[in-house]
């Protein structure tokens, strides 16, 4: 998805390891002497190295940022229309006859065989 609103585990800033972790995925911290008070602060991995450049998730080739729930914008096969629901084969939505992934919203592009898809933009909402 090219339009999240929020990518969960992405680590945006920071090398994603950067800090210790409990077994529930809560930093871990440790007291440090400043020179003046003590100081409470994450405690670094010793195997972080702050010298390699950092690059987010999502600018990655190994990663993909998906749409889980809400607007999302997907391709279509040829038998997709406004209302229908749908279900995915090989990347491309087409329609569901029960369960499907959410309500196609709107038709932004229809299909084109040249390309093998169209686009929509549907709400998708968690299964069942």
């Amino acid at each position: 998805s090219k339009t999240a609103g929020l990518v969960l585990g992405g680590a945006a800033f920071d090398w994603k390891d950067r800090y210790l972790k409990d077994e529930f995925g809560g930093i871990i911290y440790r007291e440090v002497y400043d020179g003046e008070r003590v100081i409470t602060v994450p405690a670094e991995n010793p195997d972080y190295d702050p010298s390699e450049d950092y690059k987010p998730r999502e600018e990655r080739d190994e990663w993909h940022v998906i749409g889980l729930i809400g607007q999302v914008f997907v391709r279509i096969d040829s038998t997709v229309q406004v209302g229908d629901s749908v279900s995915a084969i090989k990347g491309i939505a087409t329609k569901a006859e029960s369960n499907g992934y959410g309500t196609v919203m709107k038709i932004e592009m229809p299909y084109d065989e040249e390309k093998g898809y169209g686009v929509a933009k549907m709400i998708v909402t968690p299964q069942h």
